[in-house]
């Protein structure tokens, strides 16, 4: 592909594959932005408001095309342009070695085998990771498409394997199954048919497939087909629970039956999304000639054409994938999975408190094998000032000795400190009082209110600032191994959300559930949200008064400033949206500044809190639980009815709010 050919955002890379010649190829992709990416500061998002994209994110994904396919195939350059204008996500598209423009397999007489497959997944990932292409990426997604998928899913149970071996591994959370195979039998039975005694003759010519350049009949070694045809899919059934799976197949697919779609289904229950295409073949094309006479029948949606007039159907595959990845969709299955551990509830009902939940009984990826989280351990909560009776007694039967409370003496004073008979209430501002000058405060709000990545401008003073706070309470968890501690600031979202990552990052828990249990809060305050929008719809004049005193150079309102250009924008409406939202990319833009400015987490501890090495193997031993048994592979009972109301209010609420 020449690179005339590449959109604004696209990119033509190569990534080096260890052991080749120095002029090999190497493995050709396309990495596609976010339109509006800044890399010199991936916070910044006026660019993206102002034209309607979502802001760019660091999280990535890889797409893989099947057989005999390559980097353009089928709809993989319009899902890469989708993701990341509507989702803000980095992709790279890749041709495989022996496809499109890489370098040919290692051993041509086994061609494209699944083990080399394996390896070119790999070292793309690394790449992505890596920073190789100017920032380093956190990949949160594959999408694979036939043979492709066979590749992804054969990857995550590598990858598997490793984790149960205690080695270190790479967990992707989302795999799009697109038109994969689940068993073997009808593969065999086509390329007999289609190419007689293949394997007798060592392999088969596939005509018109795009290789170096140009469009000629490639052979496919019979090995290379051998090594599909040995693929067992059975073990998916031992699939990481934290791994969500969404399978999409045409209903005239001629390529893999739509029987297996349905065991993909029952492999994969619970953790599996499936969506059918009525009129779509294997690559999603129409089968039928449209034209005037039968485009109502055949094409009622309008969609675009083929060259050989077909319907193609590249743009409804582009956005299921899309609507699955949103962040509504992505909250949801998170809490749903999460809601219990074995027969254990996450979430706490304590009378008069929102937003209250363990953050116990995640898996620890760095560290012993077979270890999670302590529970009845550490809680957090949103403001406690309404707690009843009821409540408090909840707080005592909990366990909870202890209450860190991150508020300013001004909020404590505002809302009241509740006491609760046999726990100490420990006043731990994040923020010292001398920090809550009026400039201050209004670029705290400018930048909670402006969009979700400006968040971490906010997190980033939380860490600077809020030493003494955090390490107030991992002194208590050091010198307090049995005694359940409860954190909290005013939503229980911010200075709470914080101090969570630090203590989950600590114990080893990786970085996608980290940022999914900060997501958590999204549902975790939808009863507040009335309250909470009420007071800041009462406040809304004073506040923005206060903010255009205090900050700027006067060339412009704050409000304007906090819009960057988004026509209609309402401080009293979108600004209230970003205050209260909590999204899994503003974490993850936060682990970043952790990790790139403050040396990770055990520097952070050590250089920043003052902790010495065995203060933080103590803590981290007196937050962990090693083997477990009732722990492992328990990731969801059902409760539908205890907690399908919050689910369903918050559907409702962020569909609207995806971009802001």
């Amino acid at each position: 592909m020449s690179r005339e050919n590449l959109a604004p955002n696209e990119t033509l890379v190569s990534i080096p594959v260890p052991g080749s010649p120095s002029n090999s190829a190497g493995i050709v992709g396309i990495l596609t932005t976010p339109p509006y990416f800044n890399p010199a500061d991936p916070s910044d998002v006026a660019a993206s408001l102002l034209n309607n994209c979502h802001p760019p994110t660091l999280k990535a994904s890889l797409i893989l095309h099947g057989h005999g396919g390559h980097k353009n195939y089928c709809y993989h350059r319009e899902i890469a342009q989708q993701l990341a204008t509507d989702l803000g996500i980095f992709s790279l598209r890749i041709d495989f070695r022996g496809c499109g423009d890489s370098q040919d397999s290692a051993d041509p007489k086994l061609g494209r085998i699944i083990p080399q497959d394996l390896q070119d997944v790999d070292l793309c990932l690394q790449a992505l990771a890596s920073g190789v292409f100017g920032i380093a990426l956190h990949v949160t997604l594959i999408i694979g498409h036939s043979r492709g998928a066979v590749a992804m899913f054969q990857y995550a149970l590598q990858q598997q394997r490793r984790l149960d071996r205690g080695e270190a591994f790479s967990l992707i959370p989302n795999l799009i199954n697109v038109s994969s195979r689940y068993t073997s039998e009808f593969l065999k039975k086509m390329m007999d048919t289609a190419f007689p005694s293949w394997e007798e003759k060592g392999g088969s010519f596939v005509p018109n497939t795009y290789r170096l350049g140009e469009y000629r009949s490639v052979w496919i070694p019979a090995a290379e087909t051998n090594s599909l045809l040995s693929q067992e899919m059975e073990d998916l059934k031992y699939l990481l629970p934290d791994i969500n799976v969404l399978t999409i197949f045409g209903l005239r697919d001629h390529i893999v039956p739509i029987t297996d779609a349905a065991k993909f289904c029952n492999t994969l229950d619970g953790r599996h999304t499936l969506v059918l295409i009525e009129g779509a073949n294997h690559n999603f094309y129409g089968v039928k000639d449209i034209d005037e006479d039968n485009a109502e029948d055949y094409n009622p949606d309008n969609l675009p054409l083929t060259n050989q007039g077909k319907v193609n159907y590249s743009s409804v595959v582009s956005q299921h994938i899309t609507d699955y990845l949103s962040s509504s969709q992505e909250v949801a299955r998170f809490y749903d999975r999460s809601y219990h551990f074995a027969t254990w509830s996450r979430w706490k009902k304590v009378d008069g408190i929102h937003n209250f939940r363990d953050i116990g009984g995640f898996r620890v990826t760095q560290g012993p094998r077979n270890s999670f989280v302590k529970r009845n351990i550490a809680f957090r909560c949103a403001n406690p000032a309404n707690i009843t009776s009821l409540g408090k007694q909840a707080i005592q039967e909990l366990g909870i000795t202890a209450v860190f409370d991150f508020r300013s003496q001004h909020e404590r004073n505002r809302d009241g400190v509740p006491d609760v008979d046999g726990v100490r209430n420990v006043y731990a501002p994040v923020f010292p009082d001398e920090d809550f000058s009026p400039a201050a405060i209004a670029g705290r709000y400018s930048n909670l209110l402006t969009c979700w990545s400006t968040y971490v401008h906010v997190y980033r003073d939380m860490l600077t600032k809020g030493g003494a706070a955090f390490t107030s309470v991992f002194e208590f968890l050091r010198d307090h191994p049995k005694e359940g501690i409860l954190f909290h600031c005013t939503a229980g979202k911010d200075r709470t959300g914080v101090m969570a990552m630090l203590i989950l990052l600590l114990v080893g828990v990786d970085v996608d559930t980290v940022c999914r249990e900060y997501e958590l809060t999204t549902v975790g305050l939808l009863p507040d949200r009335e309250v909470i929008r009420k007071k800041f719809k009462d406040n809304v004049g004073a506040l923005q008064e206060r903010l255009n005193r205090y900050s700027g150079d006067g060339s412009a309102s704050v409000v304007d400033k906090i819009a960057c250009g988004r026509s209609g924008f309402k401080l009293e409406r979108d600004g209230f949206t970003n205050l209260f939202s909590s999204r899994y990319e503003a974490m993850l833009l936060t682990v970043r500044v952790l990790n790139e400015e403050f040396g990770g987490i055990e520097q952070y501890m050590t250089k920043n809190l003052g902790f010495s090495k065995d203060d933080v193997e103590v803590i981290r031993r007196n937050l962990v639980v090693t083997g477990t048994s009732d722990w492992k592979n328990t990731h969801r009972v059902a409760n539908v009815h205890q907690r399908g109301e919050d689910l369903m209010r918050h559907r409702e609420r962020s569909a609207s709010a995806e971009k802001l």
